[in-house]
């Protein structure tokens, strides 16, 4: 049920996503990009500030999971639509490195080693507050959110095992980021993001799963956006 909730959510924005993809461009109140198509497309890098993943599993009971640390990229294409919005389709990519396992119920703690890979598909829609003139030129912050879900793959994560250790989860986010244009069709652009993840399951040995409880991360990707003509 939980897939099907989210699967109806991110299908109830993507319907309207393709309706202002449709639309004619139009440029922005603060002197924006008009171009023939109004398509973009955006390169970013970046990762988690802070993530943790509290965890419930049926052999060892309650725990958490804090990689040392974590990396990721992303690419959005989509179409500035109306005054000062903009619509995207982006796709995510973070993966964890190592970290440290907690078991509450025993007490115990592992270092682990591996990664953990989480691809998130995302339906953008963002609006431009105002223009600042600053020393480094003009500034636009933006606000925004998204809806979409997530794919978790730990299978070479600790170890690996048997069992499927793939899950698919829904997912949201708020975004709080700033604009800056460098050239004629291309933006500098940043945004920090707060993710909202739900649980996701995986199995393990002798028919043991682990559920990942629903967690909140903070993100943070840096890069370039172009203009399509």
């Amino acid at each position: 049920m939980k897939m099907v909730r989210a699967l109806v959510g991110t299908l109830a924005l993507a319907s309207l996503g393709a309706t202002a993809l449709a639309r004619p461009a139009q440029a922005d109140s603060h002197g924006g990009l008009p171009n023939l198509s109004g398509m973009y497309v955006t390169f970013g890098i970046g990762g988690p500030i802070t993530t943790k993943q509290d965890f419930d599993d049926t052999l060892f009971g309650q725990g958490s999971y804090e990689p040392d640390w974590g990396f990721g990229g992303l690419v959005e294409i989509g179409r500035y639509v109306g005054n000062d919005w903009r619509f995207g389709v982006a796709v995510n990519w973070v993966r964890g490195f190592d970290g440290e396992l907690r078991l509450d119920d025993i007490p115990l703690r592992v270092d682990l080693e591996g990664h953990s890979d989480a691809v998130s598909v995302m339906f953008n829609l963002d609006h431009t507050i105002c223009e600042l003139d600053t020393v480094f030129g003009k500034i636009r912050p933006f606000v925004g959110g998204g809806l979409g879900f997530v794919y978790y793959d730990v299978q070479d994560f600790g170890g690996g095992g048997p069992g499927d250790k793939t899950d698919t989860a829904f997912a949201a986010a708020l975004h709080l980021g700033y604009d800056m244009k460098l050239g004629e069709g291309l933006t500098l652009t940043s945004r920090y993001s707060v993710a909202f993840t739900g649980e996701a399951e995986f199995d393990q040995a002798a028919g043991a799963t682990t559920t990942k409880d629903s967690e909140v991360d903070l993100l943070v990707f840096t890069g370039l956006r172009f203009d399509l003509n």
